[in-house]
């Protein structure tokens, strides 16, 4: 797991036919980004694993996108995919609420904190504040009623995905030890769920519409990805950050009118301090609109 990473220049190649057949040739103006992703890797130290997908053309481009990282927070994104599957299946309604107490409270909650003498907390509260701003109490209530942990990753394999797991709550999930596959996923694997959640028709419309309006809203990332955009790009992402160089991102991003382009940075064993990671996913930000713009 410590061991550095090769550059993944085969995903591109492994791509290449599944490109043609969909009916394009990777445009020789589009020079290979992965020598400068790998610069931005070597810069910041320890393992750095992305993958980019566009949607509008079939195009990814990867760098030790197979690797496990720990999700941190970026789980809250599916997690929250997970709640309104379950509201699609009526099994709850987003107006319901949830009740909680005190000894429920984890560190840094500042949604669920304002509802504390209230002891109850509606579940379209929970999800916003889970994914706007990553409340940590309001996962942990999310994932007891959706079943925990076994749930969370049985969910992910029906939608295809066989490397994300989930096994702990916050705050221990962030603990990111080296070669701990609990709480883990791959770059490539967490785009491909993303895929299927944001763009396909898995959910419900206006479900789909909502968990992007929660993505969009959130405030955790805005120094992350999102930040070296151009102007003109939209954008939604959630954020993750855990223990032993753990600073996550995982983006939706939408070039003026285009298809969206989904993204996911896991950084692990980076000694380098928290700006200095997240100036990295401003750069990764960058070079994304300027490979694929």
């Amino acid at each position: 797991m410590t061991s550095r990473p090769a550059l993944s220049r085969r995903s591109l190649l492994c791509n290449a036919p599944l490109a043609l057949l969909a009916g394009f040739a990777m445009p020789a103006s589009h020079s290979s980004p992965l020598p400068k992703f790998e610069a931005i890797r070597a810069r910041v130290g320890g393992r750095v694993g992305l993958y980019v997908l566009d949607t509008n053309t079939g195009r990814s481009i990867g760098m030790d996108e197979g690797s496990r990282y720990a999700m941190a927070s970026t789980f809250k994104l599916m997690l929250a995919a997970l709640i309104l599957q379950q509201v699609d299946a009526k099994r709850f309604s987003l107006q319901q609420t949830v009740r909680f107490e005190p000894s429920d409270s984890v560190t840094y909650s500042p949604v669920v904190s304002l509802y504390t003498d209230q002891r109850q907390i509606s579940l379209e509260t929970l999800c916003r504040a889970a994914v706007e701003v990553s409340d940590n109490t309001a996962a942990n209530l999310l994932l007891k009623l959706a079943g925990g942990p076994a749930a969370f990753t049985q969910f992910m394999r029906t939608l295809g995905d066989r490397e994300t797991r989930l096994d702990r709550f916050e705050l221990e999930l962030n603990s990111n030890l080296p070669g701990d596959v609990r709480d883990t996923t791959t770059a490539r694997a967490m785009v491909t769920s993303m895929q299927e959640v944001l763009t396909r028709n898995v959910r419900r419309e206006d479900s789909r519409a909502l968990l992007t309006k929660w993505l969009v809203a959130a405030s955790t990332g805005l120094r992350r990805i999102r930040s070296g955009l151009p102007p003109s790009w939209r954008a939604g992402d959630k954020t993750g950050t855990g223990s032993n160089g753990a600073v996550n991102d995982v983006a939706i991003l939408w070039p003026p009118a285009r298809q969206p382009i989904l993204a996911a940075v896991y950084m692990s064993e980076s000694t380098a301090g928290t700006e200095a990671l997240n100036a990295a996913h401003a750069q990764i930000g960058r070079l994304i609109a300027q490979s694929l713009a």
